[in-house]
C-alpha cells in the first residue's frame, strides 16, 4: 500500500471533461496524430536543438491531421495558435484548449526555419 500517493488533474481539464459529458455524453479529445518527445532546456542543450521548448516530432501517423498538414519527422512544434508548448504548458494541456474541428496554426521549426502550418484537429481515435 502506498500512503501519501496522490494524483492531480488540472481543474481546467475537469471542467472541459464535465462540460462535454453533460452536453454530449462523451469526451471528445482533439487529435494531431504525432508521437513526440517533450523538449526541455536540458534536453535541448544535450542534443543541440534549435529550441529549448516544444515537442520533437518522432512519428507522424498516416492519415492523421498532422500528416494532412505536412508535418514531418524531425519537426519541432513550439506553439499552437501562439500558445507556447513548454514544461508549464505541455502539448496535451494546450490541445485541451481547442475543440474537435478547430483549425489551428502550429509554429514549427524545420531545418532551422520557422514555419506556420494549419491543422484541422479531429477526434482522437
Amino acid at each position: 500500500m502506498a500512503e501519501g500517493l496522490g494524483f492531480a488533474i488540472p481543474s481546467n481539464t475537469v471542467k472541459v471533461v464535465a462540460q462535454q459529458l453533460i452536453e454530449k455524453g462523451v469526451v471528445e479529445r482533439p487529435y494531431l496524430g504525432i508521437e513526440y518527445t517533450a523538449i526541455t532546456p536540458r534536453l535541448a542543450s544535450a542534443y543541440d536543438l534549435p529550441a529549448d521548448h516544444g515537442v520533437y516530432v518522432q512519428r507522424v501517423a498516416s492519415g492523421s491531421p498532422a500528416a494532412a498538414a505536412g508535418l514531418q519527422e524531425g519537426d519541432i512544434t513550439t506553439a499552437i495558435n501562439d500558445q507556447t508548448i513548454d514544461e508549464d504548458n505541455p502539448l496535451t494541456n494546450v490541445l485541451w484548449r481547442f475543440h474537435v474541428g478547430d483549425e489551428v496554426a502550429l509554429t514549427i521549426l524545420r531545418q532551422g526555419e520557422e514555419l506556420s502550418v494549419d491543422v484541422t484537429l479531429t477526434q482522437r481515435p
